[in-house]
């Protein structure tokens, strides 16, 4: 069973035009298989490589592979001009790992965000847009 939003139907069935003509499509599997086969001798060889890097060194490398993630999400938390300063708050909280009664900083970032929007910034809220028409 598919999704309604996958494509992979279209793909399967040969419906998809980026997926170059039907009869030649074997060729890209074909250049795959033989890929793995000539790389697969120094697959050992990358393991102990990685391996023999230093903890802080895997650290550096995966945050600098996030840092366009982080900007992008940064960038659309705060183009909303709705709620800034609980995203902010939330973002901070989560950033810090703190733990209390040993639930994780994951749920006390939403729980606070959504506290300090509420005090803060009442007025982006729908429910507040409301009280207002009717006062």
């Amino acid at each position: 069973m598919t999704t309604p939003w996958s494509h992979h139907e279209a793909y399967r069935k040969g419906r998809a035009p980026e997926a170059g003509e039907r009869d030649k499509r074997w060729v890209a599997a074909v250049i795959a298989g033989a890929i793995f086969v000539v790389c697969a001798p120094f697959y050992g060889y990358v393991v102990s490589l990685i391996e023999a890097t230093p903890g802080y060194f895997i650290a550096i490398i995966a945050g600098l592979a996030l840092i366009r993630v982080i900007t992008s999400s940064l960038a659309i938390a705060f183009s909303g001009r709705k709620h800034e300063m609980g995203a902010l708050f939330a973002f901070l909280i989560a950033a810090s790992g703190i733990q209390i009664l040993e639930i994780g900083s994951s749920f006390w970032a939403l729980v606070l965000g959504v506290m300090i929007s509420l005090v803060f910034e009442t007025k982006d809220f729908e429910f507040a847009k409301g009280k207002q028409a009717v006062a």
